[in-house]
């Protein structure tokens, strides 16, 4: 079994739905990407511009640039959206439906354990101040509205259409796996400037390419959206988002653990099917 190629059986919906795309449909998916990347990144300068540029005497807080980004995304979240209906190819196309709701979701939770646990485990062990409950209910709010943007557009729409253009499952997913990682490149570096650049850069590069792996894989399964976009969601909130020290090497412990966890149940429900 070819542990990157996951279309087997217990993925047929997906292989059903992705056979319906054709060129103008992968087309379509790389406008709808190149739009995003567009406009991710004049975001990105404006927010730049913004936290250095004083309103009312006073620089904008970090509480009004998580605002401003949970608005953008949901910006961008409902554009997805329009695309997909102006199409007349209906939210299932993108995996938002009530088939296998409690199967998917017993899915998306299951995963959401690992990176959860590698972030609330250590400071309840250690003694770490946490933030607010109003700050840290925040805060899953934000991972939440970002990883259903990201995960609705990029892997519902974007990853879906592209067969339209490659029949292929390993250059399909090879090419929107680094579409993801390359379109978080320009803010990181508008935002960051100078700190970001050589390994970070590589680093980010490979760790999203895996992401959109996992969370793909997760979401063929039932072909819903809704378990990619838990394990995201839990996956963003365990990056520093409880506690006030920040979790430094356990954010690596929940991102490697939930990329291992997932590929090794990819790798044993293939050898089941294989079998």
């Amino acid at each position: 079994m070819n542990f990157y190629n996951v279309r087997t059986s217990w993925d047929s919906k997906y292989q059903h739905e992705v056979s319906k795309y054709g060129k103008k449909d992968g087309m379509i998916a790389l406008c709808v990407f190149l739009f995003n990347a567009v406009l991710v990144t004049v975001y990105g300068i404006i927010l730049n511009s913004a936290e250095n540029v004083a309103f009312q005497g006073q620089l904008m807080t970090n509480l009004q640039g998580q605002v401003m980004v949970m608005l953008f995304q949901i910006i961008c979240f409902a554009i997805t959206i329009i695309v997909v209906l102006a199409r007349k190819q209906g939210l299932t196309s993108i995996g938002i439906h009530r088939e296998n709701l409690l199967p998917a979701l017993r899915l998306g939770l299951m995963f959401s354990i690992i990176p959860l646990s590698a972030s609330l485990l250590p400071g309840l062990v250690i003694g770490w101040e946490s933030f607010a409950f109003s700050q840290i209910m925040f805060n899953l709010l934000l991972s939440f509205i970002s990883a259903t943007y990201q995960d609705t557009t990029f892997i519902g729409f974007v990853q879906t259409r592209i067969y339209g253009l490659f029949k292929s499952d390993r250059i399909a997913i090879s090419i929107v796996a680094v579409l993801f990682a390359l379109i978080h490149l320009p803010f990181q570096i508008i935002t960051q400037g100078a700190d970001f650049w050589g390994l970070h850069v590589i680093m980010m590069i490979v760790l999203l390419a895996l992401g959109h792996w996992v969370f793909l894989a997760v979401f063929r399964k039932y072909f819903s959206v809704i378990s990619a976009i838990l394990v995201h969601t839990m996956l963003n909130f365990s990056q520093g988002f409880i506690w006030k020290e920040g979790i430094g090497v356990w954010a690596g412990l929940a991102i490697y653990g939930l990329f291992i966890s997932v590929g090794i149940w990819v790798w044993i429900s293939s050898q089941r099917v294989e079998e």
